[in-house]
């Protein structure tokens, strides 16, 4: 188990008239500076057999996608975005309904687990079960040698360093974001007949939604 901090440092920024200026470049640059570096570790062949994943899936395979905290935000966006494109998927941020679900996984489908620390043992257990249903399985993490990056069978790592206020939690997520983009797109244009006609439809059928402008 992971020690409880006690303390938590907060740098003091001088107050000054682009004070608001000075946080806001600075929270900007450390998010260009973490997606910087995680483009420069990511492992490209993971992140193209991820996506044939979905682009190969046999047609009764079913794909989950769980995340607790902040990670479940990550798995909210993906399920979106893969709904735009016809493609149906589940998505579980509740402890009891991951592990109910993983008890029911079957050969052939597809989960997706985000754990900015890759320590989350709901989400470790929820792999677990999933690896022995046959199903495949994906982690979205920020550490390589973390229990669930271990576990999976295929692993796609970020490289978020710490931030003294937000943490690397609040980054790393921006990072993520970016990376499910890169996957939605490859899925995106490798299926673009069935993609498109999914798009036209999804966005017509909200278009009503918008106020005019």
């Amino acid at each position: 188990m992971n020690a409880v901090e006690n303390t938590v440092d907060i740098p003091v920024i001088p107050d000054s008239e682009k004070y608001v200026e000075s946080v806001l470049e600075s929270t900007f640059l450390n998010s260009v500076l973490a997606l910087q570096e995680s483009l420069n570790v990511i492992d490209c062949a993971v992140i193209k057999s991820v996506a044939y994943l979905f682009i190969n899936k046999p047609e009764e395979a079913r794909i989950f996608i769980a995340g607790c905290g902040g990670s479940s935000a990550i798995c909210d966006d993906f399920n979106h975005k893969l709904l735009k494109i016809g493609i149906f998927s589940s998505v579980f941020s509740d402890s009891h309904k991951q592990l109910m679900t993983a008890s029911l996984m079957r050969q052939g489908d597809i989960l997706l687990a985000v754990s900015h620390s890759g320590q989350t043992s709901d989400i470790i257990q929820m792999v677990n079960m999933a690896n022995e249903s046959g199903a495949e399985t994906i982690c979205l993490t920020n550490y390589p040698n973390s229990p669930l990056s271990l576990i999976a069978r295929h692993s796609i790592i970020s490289a978020v360093k710490n931030n003294p206020i937000t943490g690397e939690n609040a980054t790393t997520r921006i990072v993520h974001l970016n990376i499910l983009d890169a996957i939605f797109t490859i899925i995106a244009s490798k299926t673009s007949v069935k993609s498109k006609n999914s798009l036209l439809s999804t966005r017509n059928a909200v278009a009503s939604k918008r106020t005019a402008s």
